[in-house]
């Protein structure tokens, strides 16, 4: 068994592209390896200033798809048998193998791999890895004259099989034996490496330590003791504890103290400041308030670590300063002065400023309250208004992760009531798939009012996704509009809604005929609201699509836009699925399917449409008058069912055509001799067919929809 040691060392490399960098190294290594037959167990290793891959029990497995070359066929011509043996250094015929592949002979060189072949192959494998690793990171940059490009300037290159350099180059950097220790604490001079083991031990010797995973650990260890050493909580955080560990390579975790000056400042504050500036953990006291105390990682480890934490706590002071300076200024304008200021921020280049869009999403928001329960129209309006005015100030600009949440807390210290202060802060959720939605009423209406707004107007604007590209997040918006409907089980018509936007919009909408050149003017405006809402109306069948729900279901609730309630077609769809997989859901779908298939096939015979008035006198046999009976009933009962939402009664009175279908089958023809009663038995059939898609559109679901779904 042998052993690989491939490690390229560099200048830093920056800590949050090192974990999914690992992930796709880890796939780009074994599958290089094992595409040319070397088999083994591999690890891969980032660090700050590394990237390791160790190959431990490395074997070769000869087969056809490594050591098989497939030369010309029997009969090509002698200059292409010629060419095919210098290429690979052959002197004569013979040393090929005829071989059949499908009708064909084909000559064959079978390779013989011996320990100088191995390594040859094994150098050309992985001077490609490397070039292929320069690919994986997201930025890459030149250093040196060669133009070869890395993440950061590549120093060394360490890459060993069996205790033997190979001989690799990159950048002009010769492969060799060595690597080197950590940057502060380890010694200057290379480490001499012979295998995996000598590399492992001499690095953890030098404070180097390799796994991210042990890296973390170990910091998660560190904090625990100090916390528990001072009656502390650490307030967590996953990403910002996977970034530090991606910043060293021998974490020495300390603690500083946060003046006291500074703690009255809004918390998200101190947190997002220490978070994002400095790379620091804050902690709380068990009351679960902030306390005046951040822990941080060095990646050295002083004789005197005083004096490290003395310069963090420095750097700390500087930054906290600026925030304390940024918050005090902001606070001596008010939200409604800050207003106006909003015209200078451009939403859009073609849709105008941030303080028409408020405008416009003040608007909507007032008529969206229509159909949220306990909504105030009034703190509608101001919250809609103010809700990205902080953006305008000093703090939001130093740290943009904070918008809405300071505009909650200027708009609480101007006493400005806790509806509008709440929907300030909350219009932006969800701002992913696991955020929470708003909470109360003002805030549900402005948040979705500031989404369909967002949505229409960047579509009008040219801005629709294509592909995988979505620059404006266009269907993050419509993601967040449906989840926001179905958590909050609002029955919002989502057409009215749509056109309530365009009408926000009537300037840009004349401007948009060369985005729609095959609709006419008069038509756009009903074409931009149906393509609109169908667009919801995907991530809404996605949605469902997670909870195995039928996409056939799903489209014959939805019916082309004759429901456009998400609330409903979700729940619609639930109960469908469900009624459907029954037996008598069973017996209702086949009963309605053999209806539809003989009117709609006599449509297509007879060039006519049979969604026509009924001869109620042509009635002749009881089976038809029976069906027609049960018709009228359905019909006269099911708009209030369905209005009333009552699912259950509704469907248990579309099972009452299913005798009536099924005797009207067994004991009349159809096509009757008699043209006008063939006609009126059609008619029946058309317009039972047409009462049952009041419900849901069956023919959706005719042909897929299946027990085996599930």
């Amino acid at each position: 068994m042998s052993e690989l040691i491939l490690e390229l060392f560099s200048e830093e490399i920056p800590a949050k592209i090192q974990k999914k960098f690992a992930e796709k190294l880890q796939a780009l290594a074994t599958n290089s390896l094992n595409n040319m037959g070397f088999l083994g167990e591999l690890e891969v290793f980032v660090t700050p200033r590394r990237v390791a891959v160790l190959a431990n029990n490395l074997t070769y497995k000869t087969g056809q798809n490594n050591n098989h070359i497939r030369g010309p066929k029997l009969n090509a011509h002698a200059k292409a048998i010629q060419g095919f043996l210098q290429k690979h250094n052959l002197q004569n015929i013979e040393q090929l193998t005829l071989k059949k592949v499908g009708e064909e002979e084909y000559y064959f060189f079978i390779k013989e791999f011996n320990s100088e072949t191995i390594i040859a192959e094994l150098t050309k494998i992985l001077n490609k890895l490397i070039l292929d690793i320069a690919k994986l990171w997201p930025k890459t940059m030149r250093w040196n004259s060669t133009n070869a490009r890395w993440v950061r300037p590549l120093r060394n290159i360490l890459c060993l099989y069996d205790n033997k350099i190979l001989p690799l180059e990159y950048a002009d950097i010769k492969a060799n034996n060595l690597t080197y220790g950590h940057r502060f604490l380890g010694q200057k001079a290379a480490l001499n490496i012979s295998t995996i083991k000598s590399y492992k031990d001499k690095l953890k010797a030098e404070f180097v330590i390799l796994a991210q995973v042990e890296r973390q650990n170990s910091i998660c260890d560190e904090i625990n003791k100090i916390c528990a050493a001072n009656n502390l909580v650490l307030h967590e955080d996953s990403s910002l504890l996977e970034e530090v560990a991606g910043l060293v390579e021998y974490p020495v975790v300390l603690m500083g103290e946060i003046q006291r000056d500074f703690m009255h400042l809004p918390e998200e504050v101190l947190i997002t400041t220490l978070k994002n500036h400095q790379k620091y953990f804050c902690v709380r006291n068990k009351d679960g308030d902030l306390a005046p105390y951040f822990i941080f990682v060095s990646n050295n480890d002083a004789v005197n670590n005083q004096v490290i934490i003395n310069g963090n706590e420095r750097v700390l002071r500087a930054r906290l300063e600026d925030a304390k300076f940024f918050f005090d200024e902001d606070l001596k304008i008010s939200l409604s002065d800050r207003f106006n200021n909003l015209e200078k921020i451009i939403f859009h280049q073609k849709v105008g400023n941030l303080k028409n869009q408020s405008e416009n999403n003040a608007n909507l928001a007032k008529y969206i309250s229509v159909w949220v329960k306990n909504s105030h129209p009034v703190d509608i309006e101001v919250a809609a208004r103010l809700a990205k005015v902080d953006l305008t100030t000093e703090m939001v600009s130093e740290l943009p992760e904070l918008q809405g949440v300071m505009g909650s807390y200027y708009a609480k210290a101007e006493d400005l009531t806790p509806n509008i202060t709440a929907a300030i802060k909350d219009h932006y959720k969800p701002r992913s798939m696991v955020d929470d939605c708003p909470a109360d009423s003002t805030s549900i209406c402005v948040a979705l009012a500031d989404r369909v707004n967002n949505l229409v107007a960047l579509t009008l604007a040219g801005e629709k996704p294509t592909g995988s590209k979505d620059p404006y997040g266009l269907r993050r918006l419509a993601i967040a509009i449906v989840r926001i409907i179905i958590d909050k089980k609002l029955n919002i018509p989502l057409g009215l809604v749509v056109t309530k936007s365009l009408n926000n919009y009537n300037i840009l909408l004349k401007k948009v005929g060369d985005i729609y050149p095959e609709i006419e003017a008069k038509a756009l405006k009903e074409h931009v609201k149906n393509e609109l809402v169908n667009f919801i109306f995907d991530k809404l069948r996605n949605l469902l699509k997670g909870q195995n729900i039928s996409q056939d279901i799903i489209n014959a609730v939805f019916n082309d836009n004759k429901l456009d309630d998400l609330t409903k077609i979700r729940d619609m769809s639930l109960f469908l699925d469900h009624k459907l997989r029954t037996d008598e859901g069973q017996k209702l779908l086949a009963a309605y399917n053999r209806a539809s298939n003989i009117y709609l096939k006599a449509e297509k015979e007879d060039g006519v449409s049979y969604h026509k008035r009924l001869h109620l006198l042509m009635w002749k046999e009881n089976s038809e008058k029976e069906l027609f009976s049960a018709y009228k009933t359905i019909k006269s009962n099911l708009p209030n069912l369905l209005k009333s939402d009552d699912y259950e009664a509704a469907f248990n009175k579309l099972t009452e055509l299913i005798n009536p279908i099924e005797c009207f089958f067994a004991e009349l023809v159809v096509n009757d001799k008699d043209k006008t009663i063939r006609q009126n038995r059609l008619k029946l059939l058309a317009t039972l067919c047409k009462t049952v898609n009041c419900f849901a559109n069956f023919s959706k679901i005719e042909k897929s929809f299946n027990l085996k779904n599930k």
